[in-house]
């Protein structure tokens, strides 16, 4: 399997990174295995490369953030993922956010802070982002998506349907993955 890292942003206090593994045929072989519904794009059509988006904010190095996020540090820092540099537009969570999701500074999103009224999932949706990011382009462009954990800051069981986020085949609990 071959492996790509690349940082797609950061925060002023985090890390955010993407696995592309364009896989070999055994990798593909594992990656059939699991039981997730996938879109048929017929057998004429070229291979593309699975893509792990791991989105883990409020990460700094001075702090000793990872020493409360083992798994993370098991799984990614000890295994070599280390990024001594990082750029953002803003160095805030939720804003911070938006922008990776979206490609668009916190200035053309009008989310500016973490909660409501500015920021937040609540102000996500009201700005009309819902299908302007990520998750929609990648279903667009045929791939199957999923997340887990947090989306949002504000996003909760109070208003997680108000409406559904846009461009995601299903969720999974983060009470499961712990399990």
């Amino acid at each position: 399997m071959r492996v790509k890292f690349a940082l797609l942003s950061g925060f002023g206090t985090a890390a955010i990174l993407a696995l592309v593994a364009s896989l070999s045929t055994a990798a593909q072989v594992q990656q059939d295995e699991v039981s997730i519904p996938r879109i048929n794009r017929g057998t004429n059509q070229p291979s593309r490369p699975n893509i792990v988006f791991i989105l883990s904010d409020d990460q700094d190095v001075h702090l000793n953030s990872l020493d409360y996020m083992p798994h993370l540090k098991q799984h990614l820092l000890d295994q070599g993922t280390f990024f001594s540099r990082h750029y953002c537009t803003i160095a805030l969570c939720c804003p911070s956010r938006v922008n990776l999701w979206t490609g668009r500074a916190g200035h053309n999103t009008n989310v500016t802070d973490v909660s409501p009224p500015y920021g937040g999932y609540p102000k996500f949706i009201s700005q009309g982002l819902n299908d302007k990011w990520l998750p929609v382009w990648l279903q667009q462009s045929g791939y199957n998506t999923y997340y887990t954990g947090k989306l949002f800051n504000a996003h909760s069981v109070q208003n997680y349907n108000n409406p559904f986020p846009a461009g995601f085949n299903g969720s999974v609990s983060p009470l499961w993955i712990m399990c």
